[in-house]
C-alpha cells in the first residue's frame, strides 16, 4: 500500500505557482489599481 500523496511538489515549486497566479491577476487588473500620475 502506497501512503504517499499522488503528486509531491517542492516548496519552491509551490511558491513559484503562487507567484505566477498573483502576477497574472495583477496584470489583468493593473488599470484599476494604477496610481495617479504626478507632474
Amino acid at each position: 500500500m502506497n501512503l504517499q500523496p499522488r503528486y509531491q511538489h517542492s516548496l519552491k515549486e509551490l511558491f513559484l505557482r503562487v507567484y505566477i497566479l498573483v502576477d497574472d491577476w495583477l496584470k489583468e487588473h493593473e488599470t484599476r489599481s494604477a496610481l495617479p500620475k504626478q507632474f
